[in-house]
């Protein structure tokens, strides 16, 4: 599935402008729902016009609500892709006491990925084709919760911490296997840099490193540089995108025609 994307990840500009999808009108709509626990959890989906596109699911970081991509998301909507962010348990409008208490970065934070990842497919995302896309400590937990699902074809991590919980990012990275991921960092930011680059040394995959001029963290980094959100769609695009999910339902297709018959 990897192979046709390494050819392709090239930062030119981004596929789609000026095409329908560019231009039209779409619109999102809030929704709450459940985790296996009794979470209930608040988030917005960004559905493009035709159902079976590549998902992402945007995992926002501490002191942070599911708004901090507003703007991203949007876009990744016009560019064909099925689209939900939630507010984590205990942000934003979602649930922030179950019990007495929420749990709110380690166990129960994965059921909370778990939860939107279903979501996300029971509102018409592809399931064979997904990506997770988190923010500083969102970073660490959408790498953790993908690690051992294999249908989430690749990770876009934006200034990843270096250990949370006591499990160092590097564990996680390797854990996700030869899947592809993107790391995006500023350059003012030191420990950012060196977590990307110690990330890029050990991964067993392909891991790229963007750098981009200034000290903006996480979800800052899509609102202060004009160009980053788009050479982040056009990453995606040679795995799970629109041009993707075709190119290689022609690709089954032609192998289908070749099998010769008795």
């Amino acid at each position: 599935m990897f192979a046709p994307f390494l050819a392709l990840v090239t930062f030119l500009i981004l596929p789609g402008c000026g095409s329908p999808a560019a231009v039209e009108h779409l619109t999102s709509r809030e929704f709450s729902f459940l985790t296996r626990d009794g979470v209930r959890l608040v988030g917005t989906l960004y559905a493009p016009s035709q159902a079976g596109s590549p998902g992402l699911i945007l995992v926002h970081g501490d002191d942070e609500t599911r708004a901090s991509f507003d703007s991203f998301a949007g876009k990744a909507q016009r560019e064909g892709y099925h689209v939900l962010a939630f507010d984590r348990r205990g942000y934003g409008e979602s649930t922030n006491r179950v019990a007495g208490s929420v749990d709110m970065n380690g166990a129960g934070a994965l059921l909370d990925l778990e939860a939107a990842r279903l979501a996300l497919l029971q509102n018409g995302a592809d399931p064979d084709n997904l990506a997770v896309i988190g923010a500083e400590s969102g970073a660490n937990l959408a790498l953790k919760y993908a690690g051992p699902q294999s249908g989430i074809q690749a990770a876009v991590l934006l200034t990843p911490v270096r250990s949370q919980d006591g499990i160092a990012v590097e564990e996680l990275l390797q854990a996700f296997g030869a899947r592809p991921v993107l790391l995006m960092v500023s350059t003012d930011d030191v420990h950012g840099l060196a977590t990307a680059e110690s990330l890029r040394a050990l991964a067993p995959g392909h891991c790229e490193v963007r750098e981009y001029q200034g000290s903006a963290e996480g979800t800052e980094i899509l609102e202060a540089v004009s160009t980053s959100s788009g050479q982040l769609l056009l990453w995606l695009s040679g795995i799970i995108g629109p041009e993707a999910i075709e190119r290689n339902r022609s690709l089954d297709e032609s192998a289908a025609g070749s099998v010769p018959t008795n």
